[in-house]
C-alpha cells in the first residue's frame, strides 16, 4: 500500500518512534506507582551507517508523577563483546508530556557482525544488562533491461546476505503531485538463494494504486527512493522484549539507501529507442 510523506527521510523508524510512543502512552494509563521486578526499561537501537545513537530508559521504579529534570543516577555502559573494549554512555533528559525520561548517548562506530551489551548500573548498585547482535553490511542495487527503466519493464532490486526476509524492511518512494508516496512491498512470499533476496517491481503496478493512477512521465523525480533497515540475526518482531533486569526494545541495524532511474519521459516524445 502507499502512503504519502511530504518529506522523504531515513528514520530509526522501526526502533525509536513506535517505542517512544509505547513507552509514554503505557506510562500514562498506569497508577502513579508502577509496581514491577524489573528496574529500568529500555528502548532504542544502534545504527550501523552512524556513529550518533541514543537509547531511552526509565527507571521503573520511580512514581511516574514524580517530576525532575535531572538524569537517572546511572552508569551506562556499551562493550564489544569480541574485543572487551567498553565505552561510557552520556546522559541527557527529555520531556514528554510532563514526564522526564533519560538518553543514554553514544557518539561511536558500530562494527557489523559483532555482540555488544548494553549495561546499567544505578547508585543502589541495581545493574541492567542486554546484548544484541549487529548484521553484516547489506549489498544492495537495483538491476533493469535495456538502456531506460521503462515504467511498464521489469525492476529488479536484489539485497545480500540476506537470510531471513523477517530481518529486513523496504519501502519505495516515488515523488508525485508534491509529495513522496511510499510503498511497502511485501517479502514474505519472496525466495532467497545463495543469500541474496530479489524484489521484482514495475513501476507502473505500484503507481496503479494510487487514485489517480498517474505513469512515470507524471512523475517528479526520474529516480525511485530504496529504504530499507536490515535487522540483527536476534532482532525480535515483539513489541516489548524481557532483558535482564529490564525490559523494553534493543537491537542493532542497518539504516541503508540508495536510488534507481525511473524513465520519466512519455513514449510519444520518445519515438525511436
Amino acid at each position: 500500500m502507499f502512503t504519502a510523506i511530504k518529506h522523504k527521510y531515513h528514520p530509526c523508524s522501526f526502533l525509536l518512534p513506535a517505542s517512544l510512543v509505547f513507552l509514554v502512552s503505557c506510562d500514562n494509563t498506569l497508577d502513579p506507582i508502577y509496581h514491577t521486578n524489573y528496574h529500568f526499561s529500555i528502548y532504542g537501537g544502534l545504527d550501523l551507517q552512524s556513529s550518533e545513537h541514543v537509547i531511552r530508559i526509565n527507571d521503573l521504579s520511580t512514581p511516574l508523577d514524580e517530576h525532575t529534570s535531572e538524569p537517572l543516577d546511572v552508569t551506562a555502559t556499551l562493550t564489544n563483546t569480541e574485543t572487551g573494549e567498553k565505552y561510557l554512555l552520556g546522559k541527557q533528559v527529555r520531556n514528554f508530556d510532563g514526564h522526564y525520561v533519560t538518553n543514554l548517548l553514544a557518539e561511536k562506530d558500530i562494527y557489523p557482525e559483532t555482540k555488544y551489551e548494553l549495561a546499567i548500573e544505578d547508585a543502589d548498585g541495581r545493574i541492567a544488562r542486554t546484548t544484541a547482535i549487529s548484521p553484516p553490511i547489506t549489498q544492495a542495487s537495483g538491476y533493469h533491461e535495456g538502456k531506460y527503466a521503462e515504467c511498464n519493464k521489469n525492476i529488479r532490486l536484489t539485497f545480500k546476505p540476506i537470510q531471513d526476509v523477517s530481518l529486513i524492511h523496504i519501502r519505495l518512494g516515488l515523488e508525485y503531485d508534491s509529495q513522496t508516496f511510499w510503498h511497502v512491498p511485501r517479502l514474505l512470499n519472496l525466495d532467497i538463494e545463495d543469500e541474496e533476496l530479489k524484489l521484482d517491481i514495475v513501476y507502473e503496478d505500484i503507481l496503479d494504486e494510487l487514485e489517480d493512477s498517474p505513469m512515470c512521465w507524471d512523475l517528479e523525480h526520474d529516480e525511485m527512493y530504496v529504504d530499507f533497515e536490515r535487522y540483527g540475526p536476534d532482532w525480535h518482531e515483539d513489541e516489548t522484549e524481557i532483558f535482564e533486569n529490564s525490559m523494553g526494545k534493543f537491537g542493532i541495524y542497518e539504516d541503508g539507501f540508495f536510488t534507481h532511474p525511473i524513465d520519466t519521459v512519455a513514449p510519444v516524445d520518445r519515438p525511436h529507442r
